[in-house]
């Protein structure tokens, strides 16, 4: 067995979820660190927050892969008085690398969006047949350049109605509660879905156009939702954390089968920190 650097676990990524597939406002790749770094211990997780920070520097991890960026906007400066710089200072003064694979990583075969759609696939059954015909699947936004598409678009095996369609959701992604917008007793032949924040209208007007009755994501806003529903497709905001979890263990499960390979020495773990922040009471 042997010790890699960052750069192996970067070309690893990269040969899947190449950066210049990123949204040209998003900020992707090593974001602290030094790529000759020798990494044993990675940590996967969705965001860098505080409990995120503190799990990776007590475990003695020498890298944290993070879906959103914690850098996003431009730094001014970086000080414990804020909870970005904080976390920047904890990670540099521990020595261990971050990396982010944002909406390069939605758009890569396995990524964010086909979790999403196989586990709402998923009919409850061992051996059963899924409630999609994936032969239908296609991209929601075009790619640009040789990038894919963002967002994905599949069809029913066999219709339900919007309610029936909510309470299998419910069950294959384990929430205790969704909220929707539309006519419960619609019938959803047909349905489109970007995980994460894809509330624009430029998402739910693509999958209209698709021929979708019902448009599923997260973060959804009160007018564009408004907007949608009055222009004939319906809503499904699973929240923003429930339609991009799977990816961690997805991510943790494609670096440990790619270590196995070629016979390196790596740990592998996905976070332990539950980073869902909205409930209900």
């Amino acid at each position: 067995m042997k010790n890699v650097t960052s750069e192996w676990l970067i070309n690893e990524l990269e040969s899947w979820a190449p950066t210049h597939w990123a949204e040209d406002w998003d900020n992707v790749g090593l974001l602290l660190g030094d790529t000759s770094k020798v990494v044993r211990k990675v940590l996967v997780a969705l965001d860098a927050t505080d409990a995120v920070v503190r799990e990776t520097v007590a475990g003695g991890y020498d890298f944290l892969l993070t879906h959103h960026p914690l850098i996003h906007d431009p730094l001014r400066k970086i000080t414990s008085a804020t909870p970005q710089g904080r976390k920047i200072l904890a990670l540099l003064q521990a020595g261990i690398n971050l990396y982010t694979g944002h909406t390069n990583v939605d758009k890569a075969a396995g990524g964010v969006n086909d979790c999403l759609l196989d586990k709402i696939n998923d009919c409850g059954t061992n051996g059963g047949v899924g409630i999609f015909d994936n032969t239908t699947r296609v991209s929601l936004i075009d790619g640009f350049c040789d990038a894919p598409g963002l967002g994905l678009v599949a069809a029913l095996r066999t219709s339900m109605t919007l309610e029936g369609f909510i309470v299998h959701i419910k069950r294959a992604l384990q929430l205790p509660d969704i909220r929707y917008s539309g006519d419960p007793s619609v019938m959803i032949h047909k349905v489109g879905l970007c995980g994460g924040d894809a509330s624009h209208p430029r998402y739910w007007n693509a999958a209209l156009a698709q021929g979708c009755e019902v448009f599923i994501t997260g973060d959804m806003r009160y007018h564009n939702a408004q907007d949608a529903v009055e222009a004939g497709i319906n809503i499904i905001d699973i929240t923003h954390y429930a339609g991009e979890s799977f990816i961690i263990e997805a991510i943790t499960t494609r670096l440990r089968d790619a270590a196995a390979r070629d016979h390196i020495d790596l740990t592998v773990h996905a976070t332990q920190t539950n980073g869902q922040i909205f409930y209900q009471i």
